[in-house]
């Protein structure tokens, strides 16, 4: 499921060294390249709680974002089992005084104290649907290969799409090292044949159904309630069908009508509105600092992701009364993450590419979110993806967050010095919000943490992910007008 693709162990009151983790890098990257289905994988520091005292300390934060199908369970074992040497010390301060020196009693220990700090993400997102890290690497070898020759076999004399599509398949037939592109890429029981599609109208007929069974039910009852005889009920029934279809043949010009009028009418309180939109949105970007206006920090981790797939983690703080907007933040994230599993099954959040994982935690205790992700591109592009693609999950999710002020997480660390609220939105929250531009990049940006620890197994972009899974299916597929067009597509791009 896509929940368990991506995972995050936080340890509350951690107390080690940040000036440690740079030595651990070489551990950790051998670790994950060693494990084979790990893509991404992040540490950071939470900073404690606003109101805290003093004192607290900050939460470690792992995140992982692995190969579907693998249980969590099995995840934790191989970690311990193959990186008990580099996880230790990041979490053997909090093993027990007395605890043996063997590995066997350390491995034990830290299975334990993982298992109890793992979290699944309330809600998920994945762009690279059913790859496994082992595919993404050998597709893009495959697409190295077939842009080489394909450089080769123009070079010599000119080709048309056709020919060069023919050339390129029979000389991808007939090397050894491919044979395992023969078989289709692998898709998920809900990719084949656009079943998605299918089950969204089914599930859209279903509750025309249920509507309608609920209304008949309403006009059973009403009608029992009268004449206490089937037949009554029948012609009852009969009765009203006949009378509103009649109604509403000749009520439909006054309909229309109607509509043009509530239009006309409604038109000047529509430009009201719009003009105190940008009324507030032009106050917004007065009273809030520029978005550009970056911590070093943060600016640093992106500086040194150039031209490699970019990450982001955000922490904010949810509203008050924290239970009832946890509980509906919860419920549109599940509803969210279920049908961009089983019914928007092409990888794409809204409108927004580039995106290859994003997941949200509700943490401590169901006081904060916690979002991470990977993407491609700039960070204002990536929210500009957001803006024009997925405005309405953007607003859903983040309209019941603020940031209240919070000290660093660690010396250097960015802190918030002042209170963020979420732009406004209307009309439950379809609308507005992330719409602000200014307003809300300001708002993302003031609830950012630096990476102190990333491991990415791969540094392709999305599309060059796609084109190569597109380009294995057309080289070993039919010869046809299609697949020579994707191939001609993916050697020339």
């Amino acid at each position: 499921m896509v929940r368990q693709q991506m995972l995050c162990v936080l340890t509350p009151g951690w107390t080690g060294d940040t000036q440690t983790l740079p030595a651990l890098k070489g551990g950790l990257d051998a670790l994950f390249d060693s494990l084979g289905f790990v893509h991404f994988a992040s540490i950071a520091l939470l900073p404690p709680r606003p109101g805290e005292p003093d004192t607290a300390l900050p939460s470690l934060m792992l995140e992982l974002a692995i190969d579907e199908g693998m249980q969590t369970p099995l995840l934790l074992e191989l970690l311990v089992a193959r990186g008990l040497e580099a996880l230790w010390p990041l979490y053997g301060a909090h093993a027990d005084a007395d605890l043996p020196a063997s590995r066997e009693a350390r491995a034990t220990w830290l299975r334990h104290w993982l298992t109890k700090h793992t979290h699944g993400a309330n809600g998920g997102f994945v762009g690279a649907r059913d790859r496994t890290v082992r595919q993404i690497h050998s597709e893009h070898a495959l697409y190295r290969a077939v842009r080489d020759q394909a450089t080769r076999l123009t070079t010599e004399q000119r080709l048309d799409s056709e020919e060069l599509a023919r050339r390129l398949s029979l000389w991808a037939v007939e090397a050894d090292e491919f044979v395992w592109a023969r078989t289709p890429a692998p898709r998920s029981f809900f990719r084949r044949g656009g079943l998605g599609r299918a089950l969204a109208l089914l599930g859209g007929v279903a509750a025309l159904l249920v509507a309608g069974l609920a209304a008949a039910w309403c006009l059973k009852s009403a009608a029992l309630a009268w004449y206490w005889q089937w037949p009554a009920l029948v012609l009852t029934t009969l009765a009203v069908v006949v009378v509103a279809a009649l109604a509403a043949l000749l009520l439909s010009p006054l309909a229309l009508s109607a509509l043009s009028a509530w239009r006309r009418a409604w038109r000047p309180v529509s430009q009201s509105l719009k003009h105190w939109d940008r009324a507030r949105h032009a106050r917004a970007t007065r009273e809030v600092p520029r978005a550009h206006q970056v911590h070093p920090m943060v600016a640093r981790c992106e500086a040194e992701l150039i031209e490699r797939p970019n990450h982001i983690v955000s922490l904010t703080e949810l509203r008050s009364p924290c239970v009832w907007h946890g509980v509906w933040l919860r419920l549109w994230l599940g509803v969210i993450t279920w049908f961009g599993r089983w019914c928007f099954v092409n990888g794409v959040l809204g409108k927004a590419r580039g995106i290859k994982y994003g997941h949200w935690h509700v943490v401590d205790g169901g006081r904060r979110l916690l979002f991470c992700s990977n993407y491609d591109g700039s960070f204002g592009g990536y929210l500009g993806e957001f803006i024009a693609g997925a405005t309405v999950g953007v607003n859903l999710f983040w309209r019941r967050t603020r940031l209240l002020p919070r000290r660093a997480a660690a010396p250097g660390h960015p802190a918030v010095q002042h209170a963020r609220d979420f732009p406004p939105t209307r009309c439950l929250a379809w609308h507005g919000g992330c719409e602000h531009e200014q307003w809300f990049k300001t708002y993302a940006r003031d609830s950012m943490l630096p990476h102190l620890y990333l491991y990415q197994a791969y540094a392709h972009s999305q599309a060059e992910i796609e084109r190569a899974t597109a380009l294995r299916d057309a080289l070993f597929g039919p010869r046809n007008p299609v697949n020579d067009d994707i191939i001609a597509r993916a050697v020339e791009s």
